[in-house]
C-alpha cells in the first residue's frame, strides 16, 4: 500500500480508536533500530496486511473497544476499498468479518453491516420507503451499487435486483402487515412510476397477477379485501344494487387515477352477464312482496337494469335477452286515468300494486288503447333498441326478448270484450246517460282503434266465433253498445228505427268499418236468427209475465218480419242455426215454439183453448195470411208449434153404437171388396204404372198386403167421434162430432169404422174410403180417382176398367233369381230345389255355382232329413287319386266358399248341379239345351235309356256306395232314391217305376249281408213325401216358367247354370229350430217357477209369453224365413202364420187364451190400474197359461217338423 493510502487508513483506524504504536518514537527513545520492531511485531498489525487488519476489528469489536460511528460513507467505502485488495485470498471466516464491518452503504443512504442479513441485494433504482420491521421480517438488506467495490460485494455474496423483484419477492408477499399509508405509497408508486416507465408488458402482467390476489384494500369493517371484491361506485347500477360495504372506499373511489389501474387489478366497473341476471332475479324477488309503499326503490332499481341493458353492449346478445325475457323485473307501464274509467287495467281492479312483469309475451304501452285490459304493457324506457349488429349481420334483439311488435288477435279480442261488456252494462236506452261524455268519447276513439286492427284481421277464424256475441257497435249517438248481429241495413217490411232498442241499423259514422261488421253478423237483410234473437231479449226483459205494451209491440213486428222472412223462399236455408225460438202466445206472454199449439180454426174450436197454450193467429202479429203459404208451417221443424191435430187423437165415442145386426150385407159389400186378390192386385197394377216397375218392391208390396191382413172394418150405427187427451188419458168435453167414414190405427193393424147407409157407392164416401186406403198402403198412390172408380164397380170389372178405360198394362208379378242371390251361403230358393240333380254320379269344376246340402240338428242331437241347401262355390277339387277302387268318384273331396270367412272340405254327396226345366213342347220353339261337357249327366237323365242300362248303373252305385262309411252311404242311397221316384220320373215313368223297385230290392239285398246294419227302408216314407212335394212343385214352377222363360236369368258361365225363381220367400229350417229349441227352454223355465216356494205368477206368464212368441217365430221361419222380430203381439204372430196350408188348428183359439189369461209382453212387468204384476196375477192363471203354451208348442213343433225343405 503506498504511503498516502497507509496514512489514509491509519487516521481511519484512528477514528475508529483503535491504538497507534509510533516505531520511529520507540527507537528514538531507546536509540535502537530494528530490535523494537521484532521486539512488537508479535503484539501489533501492520496497515499493509488486510488479513491482520480484519483480525484486529474483529477483535476490537468483540471487545467492543471500537465505534464506526464517526465513519463517513467515502471513509467506508475507503476501508471496503482496502479489504477488496485481497478479496479472493479470504477465508469464509475473513468473509464473515467483512460482512460484520457496517460499513455498507444501504439503497437508503445509511451504512450498515450485513452479518445480520441473510440476503444482500444491489438494488438499481428506487422505490417507497417500508418499515424497518419488513426488511428484519424477511432478512434482506439492499445496497447501493458501487462499482468500485463490485470484487468485494460479490466476494460476500451481494446479488443485484431490480425494484420489480423487490415487489414480488418481498414486498408483495408481506403486503398485509404493511399501514394503509405504506400500501396507498407503494401502490401509487406502481401505478405511477413502475409500471409506465419501468417495466415491460409482460412484467405489467405479471403485477397486476400478482396484486389480484393480494388483499390489499381496506373493506368497511376494515379486514383487507381483494380488489375484485369491490363494485366502481361510479357505476350508479352498483350504487344502487350492492351494499355499501362491497363499495370501493372514498380516497380510491374519489381520485379517478384509481379507475384504469383497479379495474385491471378486478375491481367490477361494468355490470356482466352473471351480476345483470342476479340484480334482474333479485329485483323480480322483491317485486313479489312488494307493497305499494316500498315499491319506488324497487321501481329505481329496474329503471337502472333497464337502462344498462339498453347501453351495456356485452349485455346486448341474443343469449344474454333469451335468458332475461322471462324474469319479471319490470314494472307494468301505468294507464292513463280516462281509459281505468272505461275499465280497470289488466289484473289491477281494486289494486294500487303495480305488477311486475318479464318482456316475453308483452308488448309496448304505444298500444295501451289495444291492450290494457287484456295484458301488462312494457313501458316504453324499458324496452331496449332494437336492432345489434354481430358478427356482420343485423340481429333482432326484440325476438329474443319476445317482445312483440304489435298486440296479437287474441288478445285484442279479448281486451275488446272485456271493454265491451262492461261499458254495455251502461246501456240506457231510455233513461239519460250516466256516463261523462267525455269517457263516452274516449270510449269512441278506442274502439276506433281496435275496428281497424280487427278489420286488418278480417280472416281470421276466431275473429267470428268469439265477437259474434259482444257488444262492440256504438250506436244511438254513442249511448249504446250492442252486438254486430243486432245490425242490418234493412228490416224486411219494418221502418229501420222499428225494433230499437234490440236492433238497429248500422251508423253512418263506422261505414268504413262495414266489412268487419258483416263478417261478425250485421246483415244487409235482417235474418230469421236476429228476429228471433229480438223476441228472446224481449223475453229476458218480461220473463214469464205478461208483456207490458211496448215490449208487445216490439215482439208482434219481429214475429211479423220473422214470417215475412221466412216466406222468402231464398232465406228458408238460412235458418237451423236457432235452437229456441219464442213466439207470442193467445195469453199476451213470449213462450217457447215448441211449448205452442197451433192448429185449424175447426179443430182449435172443438177443442177449446183452455187446455193448450196456442199461438198468437198470424193476423194479429201484421201477417197477411192470404198471402201464399204465409203459415206457421215456415217455420224449421225444430222450433215449430206442436200440430195440435197431432198431439191430441180422434176416437171411437163413447156414445157412438155399433151396428145391431153381427153381419149386415152393408158391412160385407166393403170387407169383401176390400180384402179381396183383384183389389191387390189392381193396385199393384196401379201403383207400378203411376211410379214405375222400381218403386214396388217387396216392402211395398207387403204393405198393400196389409187391407188383408191387417184391415179391420166395423159398421156403426151411430158413428161418432170425440177428441182424446192422452196426457190426461180422458175424451174432452164438447168435442164430439158425427162421422160418415172413421179409422184408427194401433201396433196390430187398422180400424175401418163406417156409418150405417145404404148407398155402398156413394161419391163422398168412396173419396173419403179411397184416402184411408192410401193411408194404410202408406201412401202409395199418387192418383186415388182410379181406385174410386174401381170401388164404385163390383170386383168383376176391375180388369175391364183397368185395360179399356185406363190402358193399365197388367201387373207382371213373376221374377227371376237376380246374380247376386245365387252369391255362396244364400239359400236356394225353394220352387227350384226340385230340379237339382240327384245322380250321384257328377263331377264339379272350379268356379261353379252349385247347391251344398246341410244337415240340420235336432234337439235331441239327432240329423233331420229335411235339411237344407245353399249356394256354393267350388274352388278346388280334392283327393283325385286317393282310392283307385272309387271308379264312380264317391270318395271325392271338394273345397267350397259357403259364404264364411273360410272354404269348407265336402264331400261330393253333399253337392248338386241344377237341371234345366223343361222347354216347351211345340217344334217351332226353339230350345237352349246349354251345351257344355258339364251337362252330359243331365242329358242322360232326360233321354229314353233302356231299363237294362238303368239297373246296371243303380247296382253299380250301390255296391259301391256300400264301401262307404254310413254317412256316405245314406247319403248316396238317397240320391238314388229321388233320382229314380215315379214322381221325379213323369216322362219315362214306367221305366222309373220298375228301376224303382229294382233299387229297393237291391237295397234289401246288400243291407241283408250286414244284419248290424240298421234298414233303410225307415227313411222310404220321409223320401217318398220329399218326392211327391217336388212333384208338385215341379207342375207349379213348369207353369210359371213356360209364361215367362223369355225373362229369366241365365248364368253367363258355359258349365255353371242356375235356373229362375218365381218365389218371394225362402224357409229357413236351420233358424226354426234354433228360435223353437229357445222356445222350450223358456216354457221349462216357466214350469220351473211354478214348482218353487211362493212363486211370481206374473213371471210365470212373461215366460209363457216369451216361449210361445219364439215359437211362433220359429214356425214363421220354417214358412217363408221372414218373422216379425219388431212385434212382441202373439195375436199378430199367430195371425201371420194361420194363412199356411198346414197351420195346426186351433192356434187362433189358443193364442187368444193366452191372451185373456194375460201373457202379455208389458203388462206382466209394469204397474197397471194402481196395482203392480205380482198383485195382477194369480196361480190358477199361471197354471192355465203353462197348460195353454205347452200345447200350443207341441202342435207348433209338429208343423216345423212336416215341413219338407
Amino acid at each position: 500500500m503506498n504511503g498516502v493510502c497507509s496514512s489514509m487508513l491509519a487516521n481511519y483506524l484512528g477514528k475508529l480508536r483503535c491504538p497507534e504504536v509510533s516505531k520511529e518514537i520507540i527507537e528514538h527513545k531507546l536509540c535502537t533500530k530494528g530490535t523494537v520492531a521484532k521486539l512488537l511485531q508479535p503484539y501489533v498489525v501492520s496497515p499493509e496486511d488486510c488479513k491482520d487488519v480484519l483480525s484486529l476489528i474483529d477483535y476490537l469489536m468483540a471487545k467492543k473497544s471500537i465505534s464506526f460511528d464517526s465513519i463517513s460513507i467515502p471513509e467506508a467505502e475507503t476501508f471496503l476499498q482496502y479489504f477488496q485488495e485481497e478479496i479472493k485470498s479470504y477465508s469464509q471466516q475473513h468473509i464473515d468479518i467483512l460482512k460484520k464491518l457496517p460499513l455498507y452503504e444501504k439503497h437508503s443512504g445509511k451504512l450498515t453491516s450485513l452479518y445480520s442479513y441473510k440476503k444482500c441485494h444491489l438494488l438499481s433504482g428506487s422505490f417507497p420507503e417500508v418499515p424497518n420491521g419488513l426488511w428484519k421480517k424477511c432478512s434482506c438488506v439492499f445496497l447501493s451499487p458501487k462499482h468500485h467495490l463490485q470484487l468485494l460485494l460479490q466476494g460476500i455474496g451481494a446479488s443485484a435486483i431490480d425494484v420489480f423483484d423487490v415487489y414480488k419477492m418481498y414486498i408483495f408477499p408481506n403486503f398485509q402487515i404493511l399501514s394503509n399509508q405504506y400500501r396507498v405509497a407503494h401502490l401509487k408508486y406502481i401505478r405511477d412510476t413502475l409500471m409506465p416507465y419501468h417495466l415491460n408488458s409482460e412484467q405489467q402482467e405479471h403485477i397486476i397477477r400478482i396484486l389480484s390476489s393480494v388483499e390489499l384494500i381496506p373493506s368497511e369493517d376494515g379486514t383487507l379485501k381483494r380488489v375484485d371484491y369491490f363494485f366502481d361506485p361510479k357505476n350508479k347500477v352498483f350504487m344502487e344494487m350492492e351494499d355499501k360495504c362491497y363499495h370501493l372506499p372514498k380516497e380510491f373511489a374519489d381520485d379517478y387515477r384509481w379507475g384504469n389501474f383497479l379495474e385491471r387489478l378486478g375491481l367490477k366497473t361494468t355490470v356482466t352477464k352473471s351480476l345483470f341476471l342476479q340484480y334482474v332475479n333479485r329485483v323480480a324477488t322483491s317485486a313479489i312482496r312488494c307493497t305499494s309503499a316500498a315499491l319506488k326503490p324497487i321501481l329505481c332499481k329496474s329503471k337502472l337494469l333497464a337502462g344498462e341493458l339498453n347501453n351495456n353492449n356485452d349485455l346486448r346478445t341474443p343469449d344474454t335477452f333469451q335468458e332475461i325475457s322471462k324474469i319479471k323485473f319490470i314494472p307494468s307501464a301505468r294507464v292513463r286515468h280516462d281509459l281505468c274509467d272505461i275499465h280497470p287495467p289488466f289484473l289491477r281492479e281494486g289494486t294500487d300494486v303495480v305488477p311486475f312483469i318479464c318482456y316475453n309475451g308483452n308488448i309496448s304501452e304505444q298500444h295501451v288503447e289495444l291492450a290494457w285490459t287484456s295484458c301488462f304493457l312494457l313501458p316504453q324506457w324499458a324496452i331496449p333498441t332494437r336492432h345489434e349488429y354481430i358478427r356482420k349481420k343485423t340481429v333482432d334483439l326484440h325476438q329474443y326478448l319476445g317482445i312483440s311488435d304489435k298486440q296479437s288477435l287474441d288478445s285484442v279480442i279479448n281486451h275488446c270484450q272485456n271493454i265491451c261488456d262492461r261499458m254495455a252494462k251502461q246501456n240506457c236506452p231510455e233513461t239519460e246517460d250516466s256516463v261523462p261524455r267525455k269517457t263516452r268519447e274516449t270510449l269512441s276513439s278506442v274502439l276506433i282503434e281496435i275496428y281497424k286492427y280487427l278489420q286488418q284481421n278480417i280472416n281470421n277464424t276466431p275473429l267470428k266465433t268469439r265477437l259474434s256475441n259482444t257488444p262492440l257497435v256504438l250506436v244511438d249517438n254513442g249511448k249504446m253498445l250492442v252486438r254486430a248481429n243486432q245490425l242490418a241495413y234493412k228490416l224486411g217490411p219494418l221502418p229501420s228505427d222499428a225494433l230499437q232498442p234490440y236492433m238497429y241499423t248500422p251508423p253512418r259514422a263506422l261505414g268504413q268499418y262495414d266489412a268487419l261488421f258483416q263478417q261478425l253478423g250485421t246483415e244487409e237483410n235482417a235474418t230469421f236468427q236476429q228476429y228471433a234473437h229480438v223476441l228472446t231479449s224481449i223475453k229476458e226483459r218480461c220473463k214469464d209475465n205478461i208483456m207490458d205494451p211496448n215490449e208487445k209491440k216490439k215482439a208482434l213486428l219481429a214475429t211479423k218480419a220473422l214470417f215475412y222472412y221466412l216466406s222468402d223462399i231464398q232465406c228458408k236455408n238460412n235458418t237451423e242455426s236457432v235452437n229456441r225460438l219464442y213466439l207470442p202466445s193467445t195469453t199476451d206472454k213470449l213462450k217457447l215454439s215448441t211449448e205452442l199449439y197451433y192448429g185449424s180454426k175447426h179443430l182449435i174450436h172443438r177443442i177449446g183453448q183452455s187446455e193448450y197454450d196456442f199461438i198468437l193467429p198470424l193476423t194479429e202479429c201484421g201477417c197477411d195470411v192470404t198471402k201464399e203459404n204465409m203459415s206457421v208451417n215456415l217455420l224449421p221443424e225444430k222450433n215449430r208449434p206442436k200440430d195440435v191435430g197431432k198431439v191430441v187423437s180422434e176416437k171411437i165415442s163413447l156414445h157412438a153404437k155399433p151396428c145391431i145386426a153381427e153381419s149386415c150385407d152393408y158391412i160385407c159389400h166393403f170387407k169383401e171388396m176390400l180384402s179381396s186378390e183383384e183389389l191387390a192386385l189392381a193396385l199393384k197394377r196401379i201403383i207400378r204404372y203411376q211410379q214405375g216397375p222400381k218403386f214396388l218392391d217387396t216392402s211395398r208390396k207387403d204393405q198393400i198386403a196389409r187391407l188383408k191382413t191387417k184391415l179391420r172394418i166395423h159398421c156403426m150405427k151411430k158413428l161418432e167421434t170425440m177428441m182424446y187427451n192422452p196426457a190426461k188419458e180422458e175424451y174432452i168435453d164438447g168435442s164430439e162430432k158425427q162421422q160418415q167414414i172413421f179409422m184408427s190405427e194401433s201396433e196390430d193393424g187398422f180400424d175401418l169404422y163406417l156409418n150405417h147407409g145404404d148407398i155402398p157407392g156413394e161419391v163422398r164416401l168412396l173419396g173419403k174410403l179411397v184416402r184411408k186406403l192410401n193411408m194404410v198402403i202408406s201412401w202409395q198412390l199418387k192418383d186415388c180417382s182410379i181406385v174410386q172408380t174401381l170401388l164404385s164397380k163390383g170386383v168383376e170389372h176391375f180388369e175391364e176398367i183397368l185395360s179399356e178405360d185406363y190402358h193399365i198394362p197388367e201387373y207382371d208379378h213373376i221374377e227371376g233369381v237376380k246374380e247376386n242371390e245365387t252369391s255362396p251361403g244364400k239359400p236356394v230358393p225353394e220352387d227350384i230345389v226340385h230340379l237339382l240333380n240327384d245322380d250321384p254320379i257328377n263331377t264339379f269344376r272350379a268356379g261353379e255355382v252349385v247347391a251344398l246340402r246341410k244337415s240340420i240338428q235336432e234337439a235331441d242331437g239327432a240329423e233331420s232329413e229335411s235339411g237344407e241347401y245353399v249356394f256354393a262355390e267350388v274352388i278346388a277339387v280334392l283327393d283325385l287319386h286317393t282310392d283307385s277302387d272309387d271308379t264312380l268318384g264317391l270318395k271325392r273331396k271338394y273345397k267350397v266358399n259357403t259364404g264364411g270367412s273360410e272354404p269348407v272340405e265336402v264331400s261330393c254327396n253333399d253337392l248338386f248341379k241344377f237341371k234345366r226345366p223343361e222347354e216347351p213342347k211345340p217344334k217351332d220353339l226353339e230350345v237352349y239345351t246349354g251345351a257344355g261337357e258339364n251337362n252330359e249327366s243331365e242329358a242322360r237323365a232326360r233321354e229314353d235309356i233302356s231299363l237294362a242300362d238303368a239297373k246296371s248303373k243303380i247296382k253299380k252305385t250301390l255296391e259301391a256306395a256300400f264301401k262307404l262309411t254310413a254317412d256316405e252311404r245314406k247319403k248316396v242311397i238317397r240320391r238314388l232314391y229321388k233320382q229314380w221316384h215315379p214322381d221325379k220320373n213323369l216322362e219315362n215313368k214306367n221305366i222309373a217305376t220298375a228301376a224303382f223297385q229294382f233299387l229297393q230290392q237291391e237295397i234289401t239285398r246288400l243291407e241283408s249281408g250286414k244284419p248290424d246294419m240298421e234298414s233303410y227302408s225307415r227313411f222310404y216314407e220321409e223320401w217318398n213325401s220329399e218326392a211327391h212335394r217336388h212333384r208338385q212343385q215341379h207342375e207349379t214352377y213348369q207353369n210359371h216358367y213356360h209364361r215367362h222363360r223369355n225373362r229369366h236369368h241365365r248364368s253367363s258361365s258355359s258349365y255353371s247354370y242356375v235356373p229362375p225363381s218365381f218365389c218371394t220367400t225362402t224357409p229357413n229350417p236351420r233358424e226354426a229350430r234354433v228360435w223353437f229349441r229357445q222356445a222350450e227352454q223358456d216354457l221349462q223355465s216357466a214350469n220351473n217357477d211354478l214348482n218353487v216356494d211362493n212363486p211370481s205368477y206374473n213371471w210365470v206368464c212373461f215366460k209363457v209369453h216369451q216361449a210361445v212368441e219364439k215359437a211362433l217365430k220359429a214356425a214363421k221361419y220354417s214358412i217363408d224365413g221372414k218373422p216379425k222380430h219388431d212385434s212382441t203381439s202373439l195375436l199378430s204372430l199367430a195371425y201371420a202364420i194361420q194363412t199356411h196350408s198346414s197351420c195346426p188348428p186351433g192356434l187362433d183359439e189358443e193364442t187368444s187364451m193366452l191372451d185373456k189369461l194375460g201373457c202379455d209382453f208389458s203388462n206382466t212387468r209394469y204397474p197397471r190400474h194402481h196395482l203392480i204384476p205380482s198383485e195382477s196375477y194369480k196361480k190358477q192363471q199361471a197354471e192355465d197359461a203353462v197348460k195353454v203354451a205347452s200345447r200350443m208348442l207341441k202342435h207348433i213343433k209338429d208343423f216345423i217338423g212336416i215341413q219338407k225343405f
